[in-house]
């Protein structure tokens, strides 16, 4: 037996410029979004192109979308928490659709120390979890979890030929 359908129902609501600017700025004012995002979001609401750039810029000029905040937050995010390194935050960023060059710039505002701290900690939590009597085997897992965590290779085997390993 079919089931008729209410013509209706079945259509994606269209809202307004009004309505969708004001749920746009709700959108932005809970977290940091990119362009590419909030674009998704407006095309997601079924809102004109047109009318989308209006608002997307209209977000832009009054600060609740801002791609270097953005691309900030991400960073220590995911290098505090997740403890990534420089390398899979700058592709993740990339993938989000923010240029290399606002991935760059935003790590390099975060110290070469603090990085580096970060890097030989997790190189030296991993290295004393691993249950390998050779040395060297622990060495190259230690080395292949700190690459799956994008870190650069020269910085993982300065750490890991350092005396301390």
């Amino acid at each position: 037996m079919k089931r008729s359908r209410n013509k209706t129902s079945s259509r994606k609501r269209t809202f307004s410029k009004p309505e969708a600017e004001a749920a746009i700025a709700r959108y932005c004012s809970y977290q940091e979004r990119t362009i590419g995002e909030v674009r998704r979001k407006l095309g997601a609401m079924n809102v004109e192109s047109e009318v989308a750039e209006e608002i997307i810029a209209r977000m832009l000029s009054q600060g609740f979308i801002d791609e270097y905040r953005y691309a900030d937050a991400f960073m220590r995010g995911k290098f505090n928490q997740a403890k990534w390194g420089r390398l899979k935050v700058i592709n993740s960023l990339k993938r989000k659709g923010l240029s290399l060059d606002l991935a760059k710039q935003t790590f390099n505002r975060f110290g070469d120390g603090e990085y580096r701290r970060l890097a030989a900690n997790l190189a030296r939590k991993k290295y004393d979890e691993l249950n390998d009597d050779n040395k060297i085997i622990k060495k190259h897992k230690t080395a292949r979890f700190m690459i799956s965590r994008g870190f650069e290779n020269s910085l993982i085997w300065e750490i890991l030929n350092d005396d301390s390993f």
